[in-house]
């Protein structure tokens, strides 16, 4: 099974982010991919939890983590600009 890492400014109030991870994972299909994706607040991970495995909190030991765990790689949106 395929793994897709899902890198973007998620869950940290950012409603562009929230919502292009919200159309990545209705476009990756359910049965073929595992879906990774690295949060930085827990009561918005837990909305999606139900379809993706959520990595909380948003550290870089995680995020390395994750990366080595994962077959492909999606970076969007704001991810290049944060605030820590």
């Amino acid at each position: 099974m395929r793994k897709f890492f899902l890198f973007g400014y998620f869950g940290r109030n950012n409603f562009g982010d929230d919502l292009m991870l919200i159309s990545l994972l209705k476009l990756i299909p359910k049965n073929k991919y595992k879906k990774i994706v690295l949060s930085g607040n827990l009561s918005f991970s837990n909305k999606i939890k139900n379809f993706n495995t959520i990595v909380y909190p948003r550290t870089v030991f995680n995020f390395f983590k994750s990366l080595f765990q994962c077959t492909d790689f999606v970076l969007t949106g704001g991810s290049w600009f944060h605030d820590n």
